[in-house]
């Protein structure tokens, strides 16, 4: 049956739920602004709105303008994931559950999965349908984990920042998470065991687990890793140990750890469990799923259950806009929520394009935030070859080039200088080389250019004495030695100039010590003629043997 919403061309006014859900968005949400910035977080390239208007008027072209573009139910599910928008929830949910829509997946305690209508009494505002395949497998994984935490949480450590991402890279998934905690024991720490829980029996080697331990003001270092693995093979208990450290009660500490989860991810539509493995709720979590290429479609869930119903239901949460993101070497996709004060279970599901292509190869390093496996695992297929990287062609895009740029020496001296700092160095011996070769063309031999460089460098270091005393001059207790020599120099060569001037206004104006004229000439160079003289007779008959005397 059509949504009475969602599948239809325009926005049905006639609808008493749907002149209640224009009613409440404008009386919760008045702002312009604000009503601008929900139109375009639902999607791109909306067509633009009324803005210099009322509220009621405005949302009326927004709901028209959202309906038209089909866009209408993502723009709910985004109302339904602000929890700020709380007082608009109510009506939201009746717009999705309106009359036309069909049944909503429910899952009971006993982790079946059933696609029945909500039973009486129920939380409907949390129900919804959801828009990828839904098999037994999936409930059954939710369920499994949901009942391995009940047993296995973390009581020892609060989370302040929990940051979990999980990188497809079909069909395995690559995934790490970064912990920073605070021990709440009121006990020393030397461990912490979270929980690794797989669809089928696989070997724990093949899951790659590594981790790094922080503790403040102290370098990170490798965690050592143990694991207890269940009858079936399918639930495993991993141990990160401190490695003979402790963290003291009060104390914080962070870890890092990652693992690879093989051929879980093999279909295009896929899912992934965001576990919560606290007993209290973090601080902080943040959530991210990265991709090769864009998907066709992904949806966040809330697994939220009804006691009264003993029914889970999938709560949707708003998503942010995908971003560009450099993983390993490999562009990637990447979706990403916040959240604060929360422990809840996330459900994430895509739907990958027709023409997706299976990426080469993993991310190799724990990242500076990482996140934790769900760790839902199959085994039918084998991993793929890592990609081969073809030579770069010419003429091939610059914002591409990567280490091609390195043909720059500008661009190599750079990167040097990032990876190995003490190469900047470097650069001051090609400058005294540069001023070298230019001085080259300045003196008339390779000797005087010489002189002049060493007299260079002594005026140089003249020059670091004079900014000493500069900026020591005033803190003479603490500037030590060279404020003395700098006070030395700057007395001596302030007498000297007043000597030689003096002098030479003696020699300019009165002979004395020596006239101007001869103190001049002692400073020029010697000129050298050659002469060819000729003694004849006064007939002029040359004379020869003669001898000529030159005064």
């Amino acid at each position: 049956m059509p949504h009475p919403f969602f599948d239809s061309a325009t926005y049905p006014w006639d609808r008493p739920d749907a002149q209640a859900f224009h009613r409440a968005l404008y009386r919760a949400v008045p702002q312009p602004a604000r009503i601008s910035l929900l139109y375009r977080q639902t999607a791109a390239n909306l067509p633009p709105i009324v803005e210099n208007a009322a509220a009621d008027e405005i949302w009326k072209d927004v709901l028209e303008a959202l309906t038209t573009a089909r866009c209408l139910k993502r723009f709910v599910e985004l109302i339904l994931g602000e929890s700020a928008l709380a007082a608009v929830h109510r009506e939201a949910q009746a717009v999705l559950g309106a009359a036309g829509v069909g049944p909503i997946i429910a899952l009971s305690s006993s982790g079946e999965a059933s696609f029945a209508p909500a039973p009486a009494g129920a939380k409907k505002s949390h129900g919804l349908s959801l828009p990828t395949k839904v098999t037994q497998e999936l409930y059954g994984s939710l369920t499994r984990l949901r009942q391995e935490l009940t047993t296995q949480r973390d009581h020892s450590f609060i989370a302040t920042h929990l940051y979990q991402r999980v990188d497809i890279v079909r069909p395995d998934a690559h995934v790490s998470k970064t912990e920073t905690l605070s021990n709440v024991s009121g006990a020393d720490q030397t461990e912490v065991v979270r929980i690794v829980v797989s669809d089928s029996p696989a070997p724990f080697e093949d899951l790659q687990v590594a981790a790094t331990i922080e503790h403040p003001g102290h370098a990170p270092y490798d965690a050592a890793i143990d694991a207890t693995a269940s009858g079936d093979g399918r639930v495993f208990a991993v141990t990160i140990g401190f490695r003979g450290r402790v963290v003291p009660a009060d104390g914080v500490v962070t870890i890092r750890w990652k693992c690879v989860v093989p051929s879980s991810v093999r279909r295009p539509d896929e899912y992934w469990v965001f576990p919560f493995v606290f007993s209290e709720p973090a601080e902080r979590v943040t959530l991210e799923a990265a991709f090769p290429q864009e998907p066709a479609d992904v949806h966040l869930f809330l697994d939220d259950y009804d006691a009264q119903a003993e029914v889970h239901y999938l709560k949707p949460i708003s998503l942010s806009e995908p971003r560009e993101d450099n993983a390993g070497g490999r562009k990637v996709v990447v979706y990403h929520v916040e959240r604060s004060d929360d422990k809840e279970i996330y459900l994430f599901t895509w739907k990958l394009r027709a023409d997706g292509v299976r990426s080469g190869g993993p991310p190799n390093e724990l990242p500076s935030s990482s996140n934790e496996p769900s760790a839902q695992a199959t085994r039918e297929s084998p991993k793929p070859a890592p990609a081969v990287v073809p030579p770069k062609p010419d003429g091939a895009d610059k914002k591409d080039a990567g280490v091609w740029d390195l043909l720059n020496p500008a661009v190599a001296v750079k990167a040097a200088i990032a990876a190995v700092p003490p190469v900047k160095y470097a650069l001051g011996v090609l400058g005294i080389a540069a001023v070298a070769a230019i001085g080259t063309q300045y003196f008339a031999t390779p000797l005087l250019a010489l002189v002049s460089t060493a007299a260079l460098l002594v005026m140089m270091v003249l020059l670091v004495v004079f900014a000493a005393l500069v900026g020591n001059l005033r803190e003479r207790s603490g500037g030590g030695g060279l404020v003395n020599a700098a006070l030395f120099l700057a007395w001596a060569m302030m007498f000297t100039l007043v000597i030689v001037v003096g002098l030479l206004c003696l020699s300019v104006f009165f002979d004395y010590p020596k006239p101007y004229p001869e103190l001049v000439a002692q400073f020029r160079p010697l000129t050298y003629a050659s002469v060819t003289v000729t003694v004849a007779t006064p007939d002029g008959k040359p004379v020869s043997g003669a001898h000529l005397v030159a005064q």
